[in-house]
């Protein structure tokens, strides 16, 4: 869960650093990806796009490389896990919501 206060944030990890470390804009950015409304639009931000050469220009893998992808997909993962079990949660509150039949 996003939490902020005071200069300090818990990261997904549930650890508690200063709102303007490394580990928290990573977070951050992580978030804005995940948050992008299609798939293309996501993959466009980490793999960068396709000029007319067939050539990857842009996005995450050429500005900081492979070892940032990964690190970037893996916390990708961590929000896809996260909303996950957040939803089934919900789920399962609201069936114990519903009308018991009579």
């Amino acid at each position: 869960m996003l939490t902020v206060a005071e200069g300090k944030a818990r990261l997904l990890s549930g650890r508690i650093v200063d709102s303007d470390s490394p580990e928290w804009a990573h977070e951050c950015l992580a978030r804005h990806i995940f948050n992008l409304p299609r798939l293309k639009d996501r993959r466009a931000f980490l793999y960068g796009e396709i000029d007319a050469k067939g050539v990857a220009r842009g996005g995450l893998l050429q500005k900081r490389g492979p070892a940032a992808v990964a690190r970037m997909e893996a916390t990708l993962m961590e929000l896809y896990h996260e909303r996950e079990a957040r939803e089934q949660l919900v789920r399962e509150l609201r069936q114990n919501l519903e009308p018991v039949p009579a």
